[in-house]
């Protein structure tokens, strides 16, 4: 017996080496169904081409995925532009997620992480409810220019940390010169403050004309940013 327990022993190794792998295998083999996950190898260089476009998140590596089936993303708003091949970098810590187009080289969306602890990370995706300690906004374009809003949520998320985009939609006014931060419930003075300081944008009062904006999904904006010529300018 003796003379055989060495290669007992590394018989049951290469048993327990790989179970894991094996439950990990099987985990893939879900996740295939709507996303994948990526190489090790590819998240340094997928992080530094979406790093040119947005201020990502420090101090943490994201966890890549690729849309493989969109079909069964449909329902959630935040795929609602996406498509087969784009790229997800989930940031757990920091609770943000980016989806990127590659073959575009553009950021599609970018919106607040929700964890279910009874789901793996790797399995939930950006939800639209509100994300605790978020800032949340309504946009409008007050110009002519199309995707002007799209643009801007880009950039406001990429200056305001704990930003939440709860809509978008076009002003009653379409010729504003410059942009408007309004403070919505008119209880957060001293945020519409900073915040002006942060984005460069005035407060303001709600203009004559302009409609406060309805929540969304029971979701209401604390700030209205009305996005006006100048913003086009900054481009």
């Amino acid at each position: 017996m003796k003379k055989y327990y060495p290669i007992f022993i590394i018989i049951l190794f290469f048993i327990l080496a790989a179970a894991p792998s094996y439950y990990f295998y099987r985990k893939y083999q879900t996740l295939q169904k709507q996303v994948t996950i990526g190489a090790k190898e590819d998240v340094a260089a997928l992080m530094a081409k979406v790093g040119k476009h947005i201020l990502l998140p420090e101090s943490e590596t994201p966890t890549v995925m690729t849309v493989t089936d969109k079909e069964k993303l449909s329902g959630q708003t935040f795929f609602a532009h996406a498509k087969n091949g784009d790229k997800v970098l989930v940031y757990e810590k920091a609770k943000k997620a980016f989806l990127y187009d590659v073959a575009a080289d553009k950021i599609i969306e970018v919106g607040p992480v929700t964890f279910d602890a009874t789901q793996s990370a790797h399995t939930v995706s950006p939800t639209p409810v509100p994300a605790p300690g978020a800032i949340r906004f309504f946009l409008y374009n007050g110009t002519t220019t199309v995707g002007l809003t799209k643009k801007y949520r880009t950039e406001l998320v990429a200056k305001v940390q704990n930003a939440q985009i709860v809509d978008t939609d076009n002003a009653k006014k379409r010729n504003y010169e410059k942009s408007l931060l309004v403070d919505i419930t008119g209880a957060n003075a001293s945020a519409a403050a900073a915040l002006s300081r942060t984005l460069g944008i005035a407060t303001s009062s709600l203009p004559a004309g302009e409609s406060v904006p309805a929540p969304v999904a029971s979701v209401s904006a604390d700030f209205l940013i009305i996005l006006g010529k100048d913003s086009v300018q900054g481009d």
